[in-house]
Parts: structure tokens; sequence; C-alpha cells
């Protein structure tokens, strides 16, 4: 029996101008720019700040935010990093990040957050939006002082949301897609991933609650096809060397390799991967 099959997807546990108002209740992400958001329009190796609050700073290649609230990023980058670092303190508020219609590559993380109370990803709606990091170690110097490593090209060393009903291609050549070294929640979204290691990380925990996602992983050739389109819940999708049962009814998508078939199966001789919001993966 083929056991690499966790870095697809994997859970480490045993598995406007001022800075408030971040909203991650809005599942649609419905938004259109009207000259009155704080916006960075990355072009090649730097960017341009709109309504700057103070809190956003950009040097080295990198665009630093350091209070909670809402921004709007948007072009097309080459080699820049946008790097969230606010206090943390208690209920300080969301830090928002809105791609739209951003293509954000770095030789480094190219969303990194160093330190948050929590930050939140937002897809905006009818966006299509690409994250790419290099192949190179990701270091970057710790609130504590201490020499970290980014470990994937959406990191965050904090709680991390990811929502919106617009498009997400992840590329990891360092190692992972998306990361979070606390909890990492993912509400909706179409969101792509494909990693030279983990697609999805989340080493406090991992909760999918919606969306259309693909993660795929360095291992992906040796895990079996899974996939669950247009399902009901309670019931297991797939093919017949693995399966996916939700716990509620939606539209999501998980697997390794190509898909081979859709619809319910037999389960009869798999063994069962139990997320920790209750979904099962059944495989061979």
């Amino acid at each position: 029996m083929k056991t690499k099959m966790l870095p697809v997807i994997a859970v480490s546990a045993i598995f406007g101008l001022v800075a408030c108002g971040d909203d991650d209740n809005d599942l649609e992400d419905a938004r259109v720019l009207d000259g009155t958001q704080i916006l960075l329009r990355v072009a090649g190796t730097t960017a341009t700040v709109e309504n700057n609050n103070g809190c956003v700073v950009v040097e080295n290649q990198s665009a630093t935010i350091t209070c909670p609230g809402a921004y709007y990023v948007t072009g097309e980058s080459s080699d820049f990093q946008i790097v969230v670092n606010t206090p943390a303190v208690e209920n300080e508020g969301n830090t928002g990040i809105y791609l739209y219609n951003a293509i954000l590559k770095s030789s480094n993380s190219p969303i990194l957050v160093k330190n948050a109370d929590k930050a939140v990803l937002h897809l905006v709606k009818g966006t299509t939006n690409l994250v790419e990091d290099g192949a190179g170690d990701h270091l970057f110097t710790t609130v504590n002082g201490k020499p970290d490593t980014a470990k994937a090209a959406i990191y965050s060393k904090d709680d991390m949301n990811i929502k919106g009903a617009g498009t997400l291609t992840v590329t990891g050549n360092f190692k992972n897609g998306i990361q979070s070294s606390n909890d990492l929640k993912i509400k909706n979204g179409n969101i792509t991933v494909v990693a030279e290691a983990n697609g999805i990380k989340g080493k406090g925990s991992l909760e999918i609650t919606g969306g259309v996602l693909l993660a795929f992983g360095d291992y992906t050739t040796d895990v079996p096809s899974c996939t669950a389109i247009s399902y009901t819940s309670d019931n297991y999708y797939g093919s017949g060397n693995a399966a996916f049962k939700p716990n509620y009814t939606g539209n999501t998508i998980l697997y390794g390799g190509e898909v081979q078939a859709v619809g319910p199966v037999e389960t009869t001789g798999m063994t069962e991967f139990k997320f920790p919001n209750g979904a099962s993966y059944m495989y061979k």
C-alpha cells in the first residue's frame, strides 16, 4: 500500500483609507476599484501605493504592511514580495490582502505573513490571480530577530483564511504551495496548487469548507485519483482506487494525478484518512 499521499494535502497536527474594516464573512468578495482603496500596483521589482494609510512601506523589492486593514493588490511582478508584519495584538483586527488580477512572482515567497492577529487572503470575484515563488531558499528574519525559512509560495507564521469568488493559481517551486504555521482555513474560491512538496499545509490545523480546490504535491504519481463534483454530503465520490466523502453539499475537488471517474463509488477495502472537519479521503 502506498503511503505517500499526505504531501498532496498535508495536516501536520495528527493529523477604506484607515486600517480597519476588513471583512472575512463575505464569501463573494465582489469589489470594484473606485479610487478609495489602499491599492498596491506591482510592476516588475517594485510597487506604487495609492491612498497609503501610512502602513505600507515599499523598499528592497518588497511592500511591508504594518497595521491591520484592507489592502488591494493588482499588476504583475517579476521579483517582488508582499509582507504582512503587524503588531499581532489580540483582537487587533484582520489584515486583508485583496488579490485583484494580480500576478505575483518572487525569488522568495511572494506573500509572506511574518506577524498578524489573522491574515485573510481575498480572491476578488471575477479576478484571475497567480502566485509563484523561486526555487531557492526563502530566508527571512522573524519578529523575534531569529532566522527562519518561508516554506511556501504563500506562507504565514500566523492564522490565515483564504476566501472569495475569484481564481488563484499557486506554483511552489521551493517546497510547499500554501502553508500556515498555525491554522489555515479555506472557505471558498477556485484554487489550483502545484508544489514540489506539499500542495497545502496547515501545521496547526487545516479546514476546508467550500470552493473548488486542486492540490498537487511531489508524490502525485503515487497518489490515486480522487474527485468530487456537485455532490451531497455523506456519499463517497471518486474512482475505484480513491474516494472523497464530504461533510457538506457543494463543489470541491481534491486529487493527485489525473481524474478518472466521477460519481458514487464502493469503498470496501479502502483505507480512510479523516480530515479534522469530518470529511474523509479513502484510498488503496
